[in-house]
């Protein structure tokens, strides 16, 4: 088997791949809802250090995203007891 065609085909590929814009372009401002990875890809690193990858990245990660969850439910509660008092403020003037 000749490895022309195989260079050939790989030489295309890469042309192509390599001339078109980035994705971005097509959807401005475009930011998924969720990450486009899932976090449990990190337990597979072999860079973690002493601890693991689930000690040393994969838990502090978890335990963050929590922590932005309930800081978000929080000031959306806050936000409406706010807007509440507002109105009612705007009854007694």
């Amino acid at each position: 088997m000749s490895r022309l065609p195989i260079c050939l085909a790989l030489l295309i590929f890469s042309i192509a791949v390599s001339s078109g814009q980035p994705a971005e372009a097509q959807f401005p401002g475009y930011r998924p809802a969720r990450p486009t990875l899932s976090p449990y890809f990190d337990l597979y690193r072999r860079d973690s250090g002493a601890l693991g990858p689930y000690h040393s990245d994969f838990r502090p990660r978890q335990e963050f995203r929590r922590a932005v969850q309930q800081q978000g439910a929080s000031l959306q509660q806050q936000h409406a007891t706010i807007s509440s008092l507002d109105r009612r403020m705007s009854l007694v003037e």
